[in-house]
């Protein structure tokens, strides 16, 4: 990565912050003071800022703070028997780190193949309001362990999510696409292989994926928003069953021109899997909360490989029976405006190739922090979705 775009991705993310601490302080300068109902009292009300936040918001202050028609309520709407505060008339941005990405493990007894890609911490930015989420994620470099290239090779990354999150449905859709892997136990392949030697590498080596997964919480008194997305906040403990079905498109293709002694492969998948699980959220003094859950699922994956020679091309077709489990905790902050969170998931998936000995497994455990903000919804993007009835 260049300094310059070095420098560019450190900006947005100082930029997000600044934004979020100079807005928390007036946050609560107007949760102190009380915000007026018309403009003389907003001319009225006093506003402590230093030089630096004088010049950085003067352009914006009127619109958060001063006109009357636009000025953020100290609290969401109640809802749902006093369980949920409802953040509707907010936008609420969340930046999170999560050290994943998609890798892969294959046991062929005696042998297991580990191919991971270099890359394992993800940046996801989202924005967020009332059912609707977007989202972008990427491999940043300037993070330790993301920019090893002479060892492990590059890897580049990136994703495009949304969400439609509603009272019981919940409903996910997400692309993937990562280019650049390498053999983690390299060792067991390279007997002269040394710590600190270059791994065997996959440059062309390329995974997509397009995923969604449909849900139902049977429990209106549990938020899933308060979780995923932030547009709401749980106020009281609860807990809810929460089946979901997962369905997965993805193409591994290894991009490398066979030679007389090298083949390459192709492999079209596609993958259905249904889960039930549990979830619970235990709620301290409105604010803090500590989650947790589990899932079992039991699904199919069609596959369609090809085996590419230098002269020649054989396919070949298999449906197997994929077994999957994940536990899940989490533990955060939800105020009024300022929310974060620390997840950590542990997660086992496996299929038995058919007519083989084969076994595909790829289990793991990774964590995530995220950081979210609350700002006052445009009264134009308000007025739209309160027109439309079926959102309402």
């Amino acid at each position: 990565m260049s300094e310059m775009k070095f420098l560019k991705i450190v900006w947005v993310i100082g930029f997000f912050f600044s934004i979020s601490g100079i807005l928390l302080a007036q946050d609560q300068d107007l949760n102190t003071k009380g915000i007026g109902g018309d403009k003389d009292n907003a001319k009225d009300r006093i506003i402590r800022k230093s030089a630096f936040e004088k010049n950085f918001i003067s352009n914006t202050e009127d619109y958060l703070f001063a006109k009357s028609d636009t000025s953020p309520v100290p609290i969401g709407i109640i809802i749902q028997d006093g369980f949920i505060e409802n953040m509707s008339n907010y936008l609420a941005f969340r930046l999170s780190f999560v050290n994943d990405n998609e890798r892969f493990s294959i046991d062929s007894d005696p042998t297991i193949t580990k191919i991971y890609p270099n890359g394992n911490s993800v940046l996801k930015l989202n924005l967020n309001y009332r059912f609707l989420s977007i989202g972008f994620s990427f491999i940043p470099k300037f993070i330790s362990g993301n920019d090893d290239n002479l060892v492990k090779g590059k890897t580049t990354g990136l994703g495009f999510s949304t969400g439609f999150n509603f009272t019981h449905w919940v409903q996910d859709l997400s692309y993937t696409r990562t280019t650049g892997y390498y053999l983690d136990n390299t060792a067991d392949f390279d007997p002269n292989w040394n710590e600190g030697d270059p791994y065997i590498q996959f440059p062309n080596l390329h995974y997509r994926s397009f995923q969604g997964i449909t849900g139902y919480n049977f429990n209106q008194h549990f938020s899933t928003k308060a979780l995923f997305t932030g547009t709401e906040r749980q106020l009281k403990s609860a807990g809810t069953f929460l089946p979901t079905l997962l369905y997965r498109y993805y193409i591994m293709d290894n991009r490398e021109t066979p030679s007389p002694t090298i083949s390459t492969q192709k492999s079209k998948n596609f993958e259905i899997i249904a889960n039930a699980g549990y979830y619970y959220t235990y709620v301290l003094n409105k604010q803090f909360y500590i989650s947790a859950g589990a899932s079992l699922g039991y699904g199919i994956l069609f596959s369609k490989v090809t085996t590419r020679y230098i002269d020649e091309q054989i396919e070949s077709k298999q449906n197997n029976g994929v077994f999957k489990w994940d536990g899940r905790g989490a533990i955060g902050y939800n105020g009024e405006r300022f929310f974060s969170g620390f997840f950590v998931t542990a997660e086992n998936r496996q299929f038995k190739q058919q007519n083989t000995s084969v076994i595909n497994a790829d289990w793991r455990v990774y964590t995530q922090v995220h950081v979210g903000y609350r700002l006052f919804a445009p009264k134009k993007l308000r007025k739209t979705v309160d027109a439309i009835p079926i959102l309402n």
